[in-house]
């Protein structure tokens, strides 16, 4: 069981532990937590803005090789990550990247670090040693693929279902001149033949 009985200003209650925050001797009810979203992007299946780190790592993964790097390692030390990116003739290079959400929460040896990946790029005084990758701005100009709801038809189903509706209806048209003709003419294709 988690939780149990607590002395309140109530008297003896029952608490749960996930309904409760201790503080020191003392338990306070949790108040009801609201998610706070970032602006709507609806870019690839991220519905809303990173609005913190964790937001600009996952977003990063996503276009990572798009932005041409090849992530080896993502770490909860400093620099976050170790990439590597193309830079010609057969030769990749090291990128050492510190995450996070506005480049001017950096705060780290500038030397230690190749690159800031943030959501947002604000630091006016970042040294000039220390490439900035502004995902805000990097995601507008890449192809979308918008989240749509996983029933909805895709073009070419949506050929296919417009042909067979066409083939039904010319089936059905060609039903109809046969019978006509069948009714209408007492010799002639659809005459009995003794």
């Amino acid at each position: 069981m988690y939780g149990g009985i607590i002395k309140t200003s109530k008297g003896l209650e029952n608490m749960n532990f996930f309904d409760t925050i201790a503080i020191g001797k003392k338990f306070m009810t949790k108040t009801k937590c609201k998610t706070v979203t970032g602006e709507l992007i609806n870019f690839r299946g991220l519905v809303w803005a990173p609005g913190n780190e964790q937001g600009v790592v996952f977003l990063f993964g996503m276009i990572s090789r798009e932005l041409g790097m090849y992530v080896e390692l993502i770490r909860p030390g400093y620099p976050d990550c170790i990439a590597k990116r193309y830079i010609g003739k057969g030769r990749w290079e090291e990128v050492r990247i510190e995450f996070e959400y506005c480049s001017s929460h950096f705060k780290h040896d500038p030397s230690e670090c190749d690159m800031i990946v943030c959501w947002e790029h604000d630091w006016k005084e970042c040294p000039k040693s220390i490439e900035i990758i502004e995902l805000k701005g990097e995601i507008k100009r890449l192809e979308n693929f918008p989240l749509e709801p996983p029933d909805k038809q895709t073009a070419e189903e949506k050929y296919s279902t417009d042909i067979a509706n066409a083939i039904s209806v010319l089936k059905r048209s060609h039903q109809m001149i046969d019978q006509c003709i069948k009714d209408n003419v007492p010799t002639g294709w659809y005459a009995e033949v003794e």
